[in-house]
């Protein structure tokens, strides 16, 4: 059986991310079928060992992959486990390491010159940016269709609403979602869901560490859309 963390579909397929199975899977007409990664070996406990490999679908190998989002002619998906994002190129049946370096790190560059400490949650920008939840140096990066990698909000954990992408503070973001030229952040370490725009920020949903509280200690911006 397949434990999603994230899936996307195009067209009647459906692309699933398995982080315990450390793999890819698609679904059709409800039949689950490998698509990268290996469920073999096992360790004790019955989980498949994974790993850090690039090369052909059924050579492959994912640590934990998370999230996944189309990307050029294929898929980005985050690796939280090696730190790195690996792109799924469906026409040569190939995975590539797209950004990171294999070991945790925070660098920006191009591609492989790039470090990142578990990435997880992913989202496609309207003109094909990839937005990155850098969970473990809890900031938002961005990745360019060129593949070049760049800090796109927040420098270091905390709990600072701010005013603008640079001086908000993130802990341990996860989950992203681009709707209508805004970007939402699951901010996971302060439960909260913040809102960025060009370079503003909006605290749309969640603990009221900035702002007015209601009688269960949640905040809520009335103004804010349901658009994920």
């Amino acid at each position: 059986s397949i434990a999603p963390s994230s899936m996307v579909s195009v067209g009647s397929t459906l692309y699933v991310t398995d982080s315990y199975h450390r793999s890819i899977w698609t679904v059709e007409n409800g039949t689950a079928e490998l698509l990268a990664g290996q469920t073999e070996p096992v360790d004790q406990w019955g989980q498949p060992l994974g790993g850090y490999r690039d090369g052909s679908f059924d050579q492959a190998l994912f640590s934990e992959p998370w999230a996944i989002v189309p990307y050029l002619d294929g898929f980005l998906v985050s690796d939280a486990g090696s730190h790195t994002l690996r792109y799924l190129n469906l026409e040569q049946q190939q995975v590539y390491t797209a950004a990171g370096t294999g070991e945790a790190g925070y660098e920006n560059g191009l591609g492989i010159e790039a470090a990142f400490d578990s990435p997880t949650g992913l989202a496609v920008g309207a003109d094909g940016t990839v937005y990155i939840a850098d969970t473990g140096n809890h900031v938002i990066r961005a990745m360019d269709t060129e593949g070049n990698v760049t800090t796109y909000a927040g420098s270091s954990e905390g709990s600072a609403l701010g005013n603008s992408r640079k001086t908000i503070r993130f802990s341990s973001p996860t989950g992203l979602c681009y709707a209508d030229g805004v970007l939402y952040v699951a901010d996971s370490g302060n439960h909260r869901i913040v809102a960025l725009q060009e370079d503003e920020v909006d605290l749309v949903a969640g603990a009221a560490l900035s702002g007015e509280w209601d009688d269960q200690g949640a905040y809520w911006n009335d103004e804010a859309e349901q658009a994920c």
